[in-house]
């Protein structure tokens, strides 16, 4: 399979998909282990991963800490001996418009989601930089939609750095073969029943898994410096 014989790094945390993105991974062939703070949220994920017969592990740590995330990485070394993928689904989305959000909650929102995606980056490049063979990076961010349809402010602000960052990272890592993407996504709720694809519904976390599953992998080998939007075309009904 595509990711057969990666090692994979995925760093999550809240009510983001990283689950269904190391799931994804997992069941494409790679080892997987998984970094987040809560730990009944780790316990539960490698619980669940485990039952699906995943090689994965996860640990609880905080990846707005650099400390922890070197050490969540020196244990992904440890267990499979290297370091192909890095993937950072940080995005801390709490509900708010301009008119409605507080200072502490914005500024609570930049340091989860820049901060963190900044130091897993960091921490996962320079290991795959001096293993000398490339990698892959892949970040997420979502622009949480309400019932409501509306849009996370501080979601929307922290993803449009993000794509900037990409772009600057990619840039950066190009000569040492590591491929920097983000994904752009809006999930959040939605009337029950979902239809297959209807356009203006958010996305469903295994959708988003997916695109970032293809990002990661081989098969997009000749894709760097890009943002790829996951909304089943949310955007383009409004």
């Amino acid at each position: 399979m595509d990711l057969k014989d990666k090692a994979a790094f995925v760093a999550g945390g809240g009510d983001g998909v990283w689950p269904a993105i190391a799931r994804r991974l997992a069941d494409g062939g790679a080892g997987v282990v998984v970094c987040t703070p809560d730990e009944q949220q780790a316990r539960q994920a490698e619980a669940e991963l485990g039952a699906a017969g995943a090689a994965a592990y996860c640990i609880a740590a905080d990846p707005v800490r650099p400390r922890e995330v070197e050490a969540a990485l020196g244990e992904l070394l440890r267990v499979f001996g290297d370091l192909d993928i890095a993937v950072a689904d940080l995005t801390a989305r709490p509900a708010g418009t301009l008119l409605h959000l507080d200072d502490a909650t914005f500024d609570a929102a930049l340091s989860a989601d820049l901060r963190a995606a900044f130091g897993v980056a960091q921490r996962a490049a320079r290991l795959m930089v001096a293993r000398g063979h490339g990698g892959s990076i892949v970040l997420v961010a979502d622009s949480l939609v309400d019932a409501d349809g509306v849009r996370s402010l501080a979601g929307d602000a922290c993803g449009g750095a993000l794509e900037r960052m990409t772009r600057a990272m990619a840039q950066e890592l190009g000569p040492h073969g590591i491929r920097v993407n983000l994904v752009r996504c809006q999930t959040g709720a939605a009337h029950e029943p979902l239809p297959p694809f209807p356009l203006g519904r958010p996305a469903r976390p295994g959708e988003v898994a997916a695109a970032v599953a293809f990002l990661a992998g081989d098969r997009a080998a000749y894709v760097s410096g890009s943002t790829l939007v996951v909304d089943c075309g949310l955007e383009a009904v409004r």
